[in-house]
């Protein structure tokens, strides 16, 4: 199902994403797929679910995953992402610095 999830939301836009950018909506989308991640019952007991989610629920918590969504379509050849991250260096530097300091929960 996850497979899909974020193409499907890439692809399914209402009114309200009229006026935004490609590189926008894939944040948003992103955004809306971690919280989906992170609300399966289900996926908790997998390794993904262990791991993986518990990583990507944070660094959105922490306010870091529009700058993993940008990060991601510039390592793709967005030249639109790249303008950003240079423009928001500050931001990636925290992603970084937050991503090199992450502890997990203790179990």
């Amino acid at each position: 199902m996850y497979d899909l999830l974020l193409g499907t939301l890439l692809t399914v836009k209402s009114e309200k994403d009229a006026n935004k950018s490609e590189e926008e909506i894939f944040a948003d989308a992103l955004d809306s797929t971690i919280a989906m991640l992170a609300e399966d019952k289900k996926l908790k007991n997998t390794f993904v679910g262990k791991y993986y989610v518990p990583y990507l629920a944070a660094m959105k918590a922490q306010g870091h995953s529009r700058t993993l969504a940008y990060f991601v379509l510039h390592k793709g050849g967005n030249p639109v992402a790249l303008k950003w991250l240079t423009v928001n260096s500050d931001k990636l530097k925290s992603l970084a610095e937050w991503a090199k300091a992450y502890q997990p929960a203790t179990r």
